[in-house]
C-alpha cells in the first residue's frame, strides 16, 4: 500500500482515522545515530534498513496526518544507565508542543528510575517504551520491582 492509499483504506472501513503506537521521534543527535545504525545494519537488524521518511520532525508529523493519523507516539527508549530521564523530558516536551502525540516515556533498571518514573507519569505520560533486545536487560530485573 502506498501513502497516497492509505485515507482510503481507513475510511473505506468507516473509521474517523488512525493511531499509531509505533512512531519514533528523538533528539536530533540521537536520531542521527539511530538512522545510521539501522542504515549500516549489526548484529540486531542484519543487512541494514532504508529510512523511508528521513525528513524532519515536522515534515514526519505532516506526513502521519496526511495520513489520517490522529494519534501517534514519540516511543524513545534507553539502551543504557542514565539515559532514561533526559529522554522522558525530551519525548513530553515534544508531545506538549505536538499537537496529536501521545506523551510517551521510557525506563531502564537502575537506581532512581522509580523516582522518574513518577514524574513522567506526573507530567502526563501513557504510554512507556522499553526495548529488552537493545537495552540488554532482563524485565524481571529487581530494580523494576516497584515500576
Amino acid at each position: 500500500m502506498l501513502d497516497a492509499d492509505v485515507p482510503g483504506w481507513w475510511g473505506g472501513l468507516g473509521l474517523p482515522g488512525l493511531a499509531d503506537v509505533h512512531v519514533h521521534f528523538l533528539p536530533e543527535r540521537m536520531e542521527r545515530r539511530v538512522w545510521h545504525h539501522f542504515e549500516h545494519g549489526g548484529p540486531l537488524v542484519g543487512e541494514g534498513w532504508d529510512i523511508h521518511y528521513r525528513v524532519p520532525p515536522e515534515e514526519r508529523v505532516a506526513r502521519l496526518r496526511a495520513l489520517g493519523v490522529r494519534r501517534f507516539t514519540a516511543l524513545a527508549y534507553a539502551h543504557r544507565p542514565g539515559m532514561a530521564s533526559s529522554l522522558n523530558e525530551w519525548t513530553l516536551d515534544f508531545a506538549r508542543r505536538t499537537p496529536g502525540c501521545v506523551p510517551t516515556a521510557t525506563f531502564f533498571p537502575e537506581p532512581g528510575v522509580l523516582g522518574y518514573v513518577r514524574l513522567a507519569v506526573d507530567a502526563g505520560a501513557r504510554v512507556f517504551k522499553v526495548h529488552l533486545q537493545v537495552g540488554a536487560f532482563d524485565p524481571r530485573d529487581t530494580e523494576l520491582d516497584d515500576v
